[in-house]
């Protein structure tokens, strides 16, 4: 469906938060909050991610659910990383510098023969609606 860009998630009085973009390896010395590992694959792309910009991440807190990942870093409790269409609460999303900013890619799967079925069909716009409508981009790159 699509490729949904991270965002690095701040306490909206840390000096990140004034940023237009910052590079991964800019929060380099701070604490981080991931999503439990036991919910979602959100703590191990963390930690390959500052890997790849040169740094392990020292992971503080872990939450099951994306408010609560807000709700600690608005608390100034650390920064994390969170996907363009997570909500949440007072903290602030920084871009990423465009040359390091990591994405992860949306799917939608159907049976081979079963997109042809109204119903189907139906669904898949409504989902590709629903992602236009949460703020995915247009310049975002989709598969058909």
């Amino acid at each position: 469906m699509l490729e949904e860009p991270y965002f690095l998630l701040v306490p909206a009085d840390h000096a990140l938060a004034r940023a237009g973009s910052v590079r991964l390896k800019d929060a380099a010395g701070e604490d981080w909050i991931v999503a439990d590992p036991g919910t979602c694959d959100h703590a191990q792309r963390v930690r390959v991610l500052c890997a790849a910009a040169g740094f392990s991440p020292r992971i503080v807190h872990a939450a099951t659910q994306w408010l609560t990942v807000w709700s600690l870093v608005g608390n100034g409790l650390g920064v994390s990383l969170i996907p363009r269409l997570a909500e949440g609460g007072s903290a602030v999303r920084v871009p990423l510098a465009s040359g390091t900013m990591p994405t992860r890619r949306i799917l939608t799967c159907v049976r081979r023969g079963s997109r042809r079925n109204p119903l189907v069909d139906l669904g898949m716009r409504a989902l590709d609606d629903a992602a236009r409508g949460h703020g995915a981009r247009d310049d975002w790159p989709r598969s058909a």
